[in-house]
């Protein structure tokens, strides 16, 4: 086969090992998102009846939690798509385990030590589940920052001529010995050693007595020259086994059924390779960004522009002081600027209620005066009615809580920890993000491709 061909056939097989490789993780993330999903279902079902209560069922969450945690941090650390990555981030930073083991802590009466070895035997997992994996960002993340800590320190100790610490001996060195004690311990020293010496002398006569009277037994003693042919043949056959065997391993090797000699430096420069390229790819994701904004600047910011100045345009003619005919403040920048004007944020229950009730006081304006002295009646009345109600109420709302004692109270806050989560939006959010955008997106080519045309990058 020619040199080219063989070429040829090691760059195809090593594309097919990093497709592969790729879609592992691909498939690593999609099934990590998929158990996020089920902990969210389990965590909030239906049927309030079937939300965990107990100690064991939040001790269940955590521990898969942290396989879920333990997925995307792999994930993340080895998929070289720079827009995949950046939403493995966000479902990697919305684990909550630290609220899940706050809980978990609250349920075993405040105990910071949770025991788990029931749990793991009823899953038939063991213990290496429980520790939490560190995601290897946070040092690459501050990867410069760390390099400029170690010069600066590394510049003081020179500049302050700082001395190392110095490595505590083995043998701690104590009193000297005296003469005679000093000499009973090298002559004991030297009796081994002789003993020793002596003994293995011994071995070796033995073993030549033996190998003569086995060769007086088997009869006739072998020539020099058929001794040496007999050497000869001997060793010209361990040489050629050996090197058939190496030929064999090479072979294996080359068509992928056995691996390289030494795994771990393989993985290893696998591993830096595509740190490589995971760096390639963002430094292009970034550049494509930049001249996707200059290009979206250039063919459509006139009439963007043009845009933006008719909505500022209209809200400050419906904000216009019907009255005075003056123009209302553009937004502070600590309130968002024109973002309120372009982006306005969704109305709150109180103003749909005050903007409701607006035209009912337009209207009531003018039999106000001729009602001043009954309106004002009827608003003590209210007043005095609804200190009443309350004052009634308290008495029967203390009851009912002696009454459910400790148990309601558990219960109720196990629904407020629930209501109050912080990161149980964020991980709802990237799931959704996840099924809209990458479940149904072909992954071919993923490798080689160092991003994706057809997603929109949020700016």
């Amino acid at each position: 086969m020619k040199l080219p061909t063989l070429l040829c056939i090691r760059t195809h097989l090593m594309i097919i090992a990093c497709v592969r490789v790729n879609r592992t993780f691909d498939i690593m993330w999609r099934e990590a998102m998929m158990e996020l999903l089920d902990q969210l279902e389990a965590e909030n079902p239906e049927d309030p009846a079937l939300a965990p209560k107990d100690l064991s069922e939040w001790a269940c969450i955590y521990i898969r939690y942290i396989q879920v945690l333990r997925k995307l941090e792999t994930a993340y650390d080895q998929v070289v798509h720079p827009q995949k990555r950046l939403d493995m981030r966000k479902a990697l930073e919305a684990c909550r385990m630290l609220e899940v083991r706050h809980w978990m802590v609250k349920l075993n009466k405040g105990l910071d030590f949770v025991s788990l070895d029931d749990i793991l035997v009823d899953l038939k997992l063991t213990p290496e589940v429980l520790e939490i994996p560190v995601p290897k960002y946070f040092i690459e993340d501050r990867a410069k920052e760390l390099d400029d800590r170690d010069k600066f320190l590394e510049a003081l100790v020179e500049k302050y001529n700082v001395k190392p610490p110095q490595a505590n001996p083995i043998i701690k060195i104590g009193a000297p010995l005296g003469v005679d004690e000093a000499i009973a311990i090298i002559q004991k020293n030297e009796r081994g050693r002789q003993g020793r010496e002596r003994a293995r002398l011994v071995a070796l006569v033995r073993k030549q007595r033996q190998m003569e009277d086995k060769r007086s037994r088997m009869g006739i003693p072998l020539s020099h020259d058929e001794a040496a042919t007999r050497i000869q043949a001997a060793a010209r056959g361990f040489i050629w086994r050996c090197r058939i065997k190496r030929e064999a391993n090479e072979e294996l090797m080359f068509i992928g059924m056995k691996p390289k000699k030494d795994p771990l430096t393989a993985e290893a420069k696998n591993l830096m390779r595509r740190k490589r390229i995971q760096l390639e790819h963002a430094r292009e994701y970034d550049e494509a960004i930049v001249n996707l904004k200059q290009k979206v600047r250039e063919l459509e910011g006139q009439d963007m522009r043009e845009t933006i100045q008719d909505k500022v345009n209209s809200w400050f003619v419906e904000k216009r002081n019907p009255d005075t005919g003056d123009y209302p403040d553009f937004p502070d920048k600590d309130d968002g600027g024109s973002k309120v004007i372009l982006n306005p944020p969704p109305p709150t229950i109180s103003s749909i209620l005050d903007d409701g009730a607006d035209p009912k006081a337009k209207g009531g304006k003018k039999p106000e005066p001729k009602k001043d002295a009954k309106g004002k009646k009827g608003e003590t009345k209210k007043e005095v009615k609804e200190e009443k109600i309350t004052s009634v109420f308290i008495p029967s709302m203390e009851a009912a809580v002696h009454e459910f004692g400790k148990k309601g109270e558990t219960k109720e806050e196990v629904k407020e920890e629930k209501i109050t989560s912080v990161f149980i939006p964020s991980m709802e959010a990237a799931v959704h993000e996840f099924v809209g955008k990458w479940q149904e997106l072909d992954k071919a080519g993923n490798f080689s491709r160092p991003r994706s045309q057809t997603l929109k990058p949020k700016t």
